[in-house]
């Protein structure tokens, strides 16, 4: 059994936390902050339920990193005009001025693990990994329409 990707995929991750956390220290964010900053790069006012959905974590979670970057000034939260259930998530000032700064950090990390291998290599390492998402979003669908259906 040595070659099992989810332990090769873990030891990524785990090194990939410990290398980000150290970077971003700096910015006074986390390695679990700086995926919901850099989505709200691109997407100003999303709910924090399609932060979430995008990030595939659950709600809870997203929850209490929302409070961490609102506590730290990086975000604020406003009411939904139409929905008062939801919470839209805005950029403030001092979240948009270290976007620079996670951005060279996530390049240098990217620098780090592919900076040796050629454009075609990178496109096959990134089309694999999107293949594996998929396999295992799919898994999840059909667990969970069979498990609906038995009950």
């Amino acid at each position: 059994m040595d070659k099992v990707p989810g332990r090769l995929i873990s030891i990524l991750y785990r090194k990939n936390q410990i290398y980000l956390n150290t970077a971003l220290k700096p910015y006074h964010i986390t390695s679990a902050e700086q995926p919901v900053l850099m989505f709200l790069y691109e997407n100003p006012g999303v709910t924090q339920e399609e932060i979430a959905h995008y990030l595939q974590v659950d709600k809870a979670l997203m929850t209490r990193t929302i409070q961490a970057l609102v506590q730290k000034g990086f975000v604020r939260k406003e009411k939904d005009q139409v929905d008062k259930r939801c919470n839209r998530v805005f950029l403030t000032d001092e979240g948009v001025a270290i976007r620079e700064g996670i951005k060279n950090s996530l390049l240098e990390w990217n620098k780090i693990l592919l900076g040796d291998f050629d454009e075609e290599k990178q496109q096959a390492i990134f089309s694999i990994l999107e293949e594996l998402v998929d396999k295992v979003d799919e898994f999840e669908k059909n667990k969970e329409k069979h498990s609906t259906i038995d009950r």
